[in-house]
């Protein structure tokens, strides 16, 4: 999972993300963003790949947040080989409405490898 900072105030935010994944040869990846544990949105999938590669999956929505809540991105893997892996990823938002109308962004960005969930 890639994991993003806290929404610092309720309200609608757009979202982008990108996460770059090695996906190994005849396995199939697919990504979600993430608010609070709740995956929500549209997904992202590739596979199954012919080879072993490097694939970026992009991800953006609109999501409504609570102040508090925590942005990620989930991905899984189907066939659970072990070179399937998370390598970089980024995430960004900036509020576009909330009931005092202010402008926030939060996000994160992370390079480390990483297991996929199951």
């Amino acid at each position: 999972m890639l994991s993003g900072g806290t929404a610092p105030s309720a309200g609608q935010y757009y979202v982008n993300a990108s996460v770059m994944l090695i996906v190994a040869l005849g396995d199939t990846v697919t990504c979600i963003l993430d608010d609070n544990g709740t995956a929500t949105g549209v997904f992202a999938t590739v596979g199954p790949v012919s080879n072993q590669t490097y694939e970026t999956l992009p991800l953006s929505g609109a999501l409504t947040m609570s102040a508090g809540d925590r942005l990620g991105v989930l991905c899984s893997d189907y066939t659970g080989n072990a070179a399937t892996s998370f390598y970089d990823g980024a995430i960004t938002s900036v509020l576009v409405a909330n009931a005092s109308a202010s402008s926030v962004r939060f996000g994160a960005a992370h390079r480390r490898p990483a297991r996929l969930s199951r």
